[in-house]
């Protein structure tokens, strides 16, 4: 079985709203009991017509078939009731005898089908609906002029190919040529294939005639295509054929079919009655046997934000003040109405700013996946991008990880920008104005294992989920001892959940010097414009899709493949995760060198005049200007050490007192400032990977 082919429902099934759970069987408007339509009636008429008798005045018989023939609405109905299907039948059959024998004969049976039925109806149906007025008649124009002239060509050179080669008997196309829409000329009906260009069609006469079949079905698909359009602008049209706009075309209508036309419009009447009956008996179904109760009518809201104006300090807006809406569709004014007193002063709302934490579950563990801010909430984006429709705009005002806007381009879902981590440190040893200037910084910070043991409660210690179904096959005077190991392996693992402080410092002191890259669905749009091959972009895409934690895939369904917007990968191959270094070749590096940059974990920046300055400013040189270290507590200490070693070039500018107007930030201080930051790009879980958990479904009881 594949996987790929499963979709688990608690994860892909979108659901079904309200609306779409409606029994369509239910509804008063669906089950009609006569529902025929204008032209299932008049199409009734025609069928009829072969067998009712007329007599002429010489008492000669004949029927009256006569009286509908140039009667526009007559003319609509051929075209809605055309039956296509059995037209398409038919093509399939003669095919299938083409197929088993190519002769002349069984090509000369689909030429004139095809022109019979097909073309000829087509051409009947336009001079019939010529200077009517609707809009069928512009449709047929046109259609005929942009899409079937060229098609009709090719098709006379077929049927006069066949003639030529295969002595098929010739078709009649006179009737084409006297109308001046199909714009055909006297050339055209003797158009033919050259002696070399027939011969291209084919080295051998089956070859030929099958080519000059394939021809005629191209025909006939599209004029099965275009008829298709003429049905469904016919159904439009009908009623404008009934009651003409132009004054000169209201007197076309025979007094025959006027009375006939007559009828039906009274027939319409009866037939709403007759269909009224569902709605009648649902009514007294739901209401007087089921005794269902309408619900009461509940009053729309809106939210209204008031300015008071300039020269006032406050106002009292009392409770019950309407106000105006727009008109409905009765263009009867809308009006709301205050629910509660409410004083209007002059406090307005500065900036409008989110920041989330995103916690996940993990079995019966909470961890913190990201941190992610919207600069401002009110833009689709969270950053600068506007909502098309001020109207519906709307977002989470607790923050959430995913905004509002989709890509136009690559439509993915764009999320909000990751928080920033980080903090500052002001001194005047800091102000250092010219030259090569290095500075050192030492952060000394404590740790303390188990820190978080008291979230290890007993209420969070659960037992291994197969506890249950495997202590039923266990003996009695074996359950007390199992259940003590049980137990023990339940706080055992819940202990392993918590991080030990010293081995995640160890981690940390790793990550700090080694090199990542951040791709995401941007930066891999701007490769494939730089001119990326297929196979580096089919790579760059699947490291995008998120990969199975081993032991997660051991779930009673099948893994559904989750695709990331982002990702951090390392220069080289750590653990599980193969390195951007090993996975793309120099060539592929290079070519996408200005778009994915190496990066470090850690920014260090210092503040300028105008602008902060950054060691490392050259950003394909990340290990020239900035050595981060942190070394590990020596025995019986708890101290970590970690030493920032940062290189300012002469070429680069001042580090000065600080600005916070040109440095957009408000710190607090005016002395010279270094800014250590976490690059929020940068998410790494390598912490995590190693440490040890416990999978219970694994175990069996024999091995506790």
């Amino acid at each position: 079985m594949n996987c790929k082919t499963i979709i688990h429902p608690f994860q892909n099934d979108p659901g079904v709203s309200q609306r779409q759970r409606v029994m369509d069987d239910l509804l008063n408007s669906n089950a009609s009991i006569d529902g025929r339509t204008t032209a299932d009636l008049l199409d009734y008429f025609i069928k009829l017509s072969p067998h009712i008798n007329f007599y002429e005045e010489d008492n000669s018989i004949k029927n009256w078939e006569p009286f509908f023939e140039k009667s526009l609405p007559f003319t609509l109905t051929g075209i809605i009731k055309y039956d296509q299907k059995s037209v398409a039948d038919k093509l399939t059959e003669y095919n299938k005898l083409f197929t088993k024998k190519p002769t002349k004969q069984s090509l000369q049976l689909l030429l004139q089908y095809v022109y019979t039925n097909l073309i000829l109806q087509v051409n009947k149906w336009e001079q019939q609906c010529k200077n009517s007025a609707v809009a069928i008649e512009l449709l047929l124009i046109k259609t005929i002029k942009d899409k079937l002239k060229e098609p009709i060509k090719k098709f006379i050179i077929t049927s006069n190919a066949a003639v030529k080669w295969y002595c098929t008997s010739a078709i009649n196309f006179n009737g084409l040529l006297k109308n001046d829409v199909w714009d055909l000329d006297i050339t055209d009906m003797y158009a033919n294939y050259s002696t070399d260009s027939f011969k291209e069609l084919g080295r051998t006469k089956k070859e030929r005639l099958t080519a000059l079949q394939q021809e005629v079905n191209t025909t006939a698909t599209t004029f099965l295509s275009v008829i298709q359009i003429l049905s469904d602008t016919a159904a439009l049209s009908m009623d404008q054929a009934f009651f003409p706009l132009k004054e000169e075309l209201k007197k076309l209508h025979p007094p025959h079919l006027a009375i006939l036309f007559s009828f039906l419009k009274l027939f319409r009447h009866l037939q709403d009655d007759m269909n009224g009956f569902t709605k009648k008996h649902l009514d007294f179904f739901y209401k007087n046997v089921l005794k269902l109760q309408a619900k009461e009518a509940v009053a729309d809201k809106a939210h209204i934000v008031f300015e008071i104006q300039k020269q006032l300090d406050k106002y009292l807006l009392k409770k019950g003040l309407l106000l105006k809406d727009g008109k409905d569709n009765n263009k009867a004014e809308i009006l709301f109405a205050t629910d509660d007193e409410l004083v209007v002063n002059k406090t307005q709302i500065a900036e409008t700013k989110t920041l989330f934490l995103n916690n996940k579950t993990q079995g019966d563990d909470i961890y913190l996946e990201g941190i992610y801010m919207a600069p401002h909430a009110d833009k689709v984006d969270g950053i600068e991008k506007d909502f098309e429709d001020i109207s519906t705009a709307s977002w989470a005002t607790v923050g959430n990880k995913y905004s509002k806007y989709i890509d136009p381009e690559n439509k993915f879902i764009k999320p909000y920008p990751n928080a920033r981590i980080g903090f500052v440190l002001a001194s005047p040893v800091l102000l250092l104005n010219e030259g090569k200037r290095e500075i050192t910084i030492t952060l000394d910070c404590k740790i303390e294992d188990n820190y978080c043991k008291f979230l290890t409660s007993e209420k969070s210690k659960t037992k291994p989920c197969c506890e249950e179904e495997e202590k039923k096959e266990l003996k009695l005077e074996e359950s007390e001892n199992i259940k003590s190991d049980l137990n023990s392996l339940a706080a055992k693992s819940s202990e392993l959940s918590i991080v030990n402080a010293t081995n995640f410092v160890k981690d940390i002191a790793d990550t700090l010097n080694e090199t990542f890259y951040y791709i995401n669905r941007e930066s891999i749009a701007g490769a494939i414009k730089k001119g990326i091959s297929k196979g580096t972009h089919d790579k760059l895409l699947k490291l995008l899709i998120k990969q199975q934690i081993p032991g997660e895939e051991k779930l009673c369904y099948c893994p559904v493949e989750e695709k990331l917007y982002e990702i951090t990968i390392p220069a080289k191959t750590s653990g599980l995760q193969i390195g951007y270094e090993n996975l793309f070749t120099v060539e592929e590096r290079l070519l996408m060198a200005d778009i994915i940059k190496p990066l470090k974990v850690l920014h260090v920046a210092f503040s300028g005049a105008d602008e902060w300055i950054y060691p490392n400013a050259d950003e394909t040189k990340v290990n020239e200007f900035l050595d981060i270290k942190m070394l590990p507590a020596t025995a019986g200490s708890t101290i970590v050490t970690i030493t920032i070693k940062a290189t300012i070039t002469p070429n680069q500018k001042a580090i000065t007192f600080y600005d916070a107007k040109k440095l957009k930030e408000d710190i607090g201080s005016d002395l010279p400032v270094v800014k250590i930051e976490l690059d929020d790009r940068i998410k790494l879980f390598k912490a995590m990977q190693g440490t040890a958990r416990e999978t219970c479904c694994e175990r069996k009881p024999s091995e506790t």
